[in-house]
């Protein structure tokens, strides 16, 4: 199984970046609307809502959230996990590198830009100040970071979050 895991910045072009490594390897590149919708068939059609914002305090006293959000995060992992033993993948973001990080066939990378240079570019591509490409970006950094922090389980235990 030859795996590669793409974790990558917002605004730091990591899509394209794992797109043109796959196409050069003759992989297939896994994306996020395609996990999507390889989730949307298991009933998870919240997944992009939930992985794309960070619940609020308040949020967290909603009965059931926890466990929904808990169940949505163990199909993901599920999912990584099943399409990298088929191998020949590049699979791009939501947590490859922690679900799959016991795995020895698979090469993590990691795509990182300053933060300069990621803000002009988000500013460019939706067409925004800079002021709000700022908070775009921080924000969408911010969600990421809780999410990978809070919700990714570590491979072989399913119930324990990964603590950084």
């Amino acid at each position: 199984m030859s795996v590669i895991t793409i974790s990558r910045e917002f605004g730091s072009v990591g899509d394209d970046f794992g797109e043109g490594i796959a196409q050069a390897l003759g992989y297939h590149c896994l994306c996020k609307e395609e996990i999507g919708a390889l989730l949307s068939q298991y009933g998870m059609v919240e997944f992009d809502r939930e992985y794309e914002t960070q619940p609020g305090f308040w949020e967290g006293f909603i009965s059931g959230r926890d466990q929904r959000r808990s169940d949505m995060v163990g199909m993901l992992n599920q999912v990584v996990q099943a399409v990298a033993q088929h191998g020949n993948i590049v699979i791009q973001g939501r947590s490859g590198f922690a679900v799959l990080a016991d795995y020895a066939d698979v090469l993590h990378v990691r795509v990182q830009a300053p933060l300069a240079v990621r803000i002009e570019r988000v500013a460019a591509q939706q067409e925004m100040t800079a002021e709000q490409a700022a908070a775009v970006v921080k924000e969408a950094d911010r969600v990421r970071t809780a999410f990978v922090e809070t919700s990714t389980v570590c491979p072989g235990t399913p119930s324990r979050p990964l603590i950084w």
